[in-house]
């Protein structure tokens, strides 16, 4: 009988101790911009068919090698956040166009060096882009 105690109480303390880890280095709970990762657009850069640009619901995904790898820029590094679907187009110098609710986002493909352009489109709701 004292031996079947001292195994439950073993595996009681294990189980507490397993538990524990478990719960101290699982993972907190991510925040993402509440919506279902999807891809949504697809863009080709004009005259290199290897560069390849999908926009997602958690940013752009890039390719220089026709999908072979790919790299991510999240929304607020382009300057957006939430449900936007930005207007996006690749421009053949390799620049990254993005209309944005707020104005005109323009980036280097893969990069997080994003700006808004200033001046009259400031501020102002971007539906369209085209290279």
């Amino acid at each position: 009988m004292n031996f079947r105690r001292r195994a439950v109480a073993r595996a009681l303390l294990s189980f507490a101790f397993a538990t524990g880890l478990v719960a101290n280095f699982a993972p907190a709970t991510a925040h993402a911009n509440g919506r279902f990762p999807a891809a949504n657009h697809l863009v080709v850069k004009p005259g290199d068919p290897s560069r390849i640009l999908l926009r997602s619901t958690f940013g752009f995904l890039y390719t220089r090698d026709t999908g072979g790898t790919w790299d991510w820029v999240c929304e607020k590094a382009i300057g957006y956040s939430g449900a936007q679907d930005p207007a996006v187009a690749l421009t053949a110098n390799g620049s990254t166009i993005a209309g944005l609710f707020d104005g005109l986002a323009v980036g280097a493909e893969p990069a997080c060096g994003w700006r808004v352009v200033s001046g009259a489109l400031t501020k102002q709701a971007i539906v369209d882009v085209t290279d």
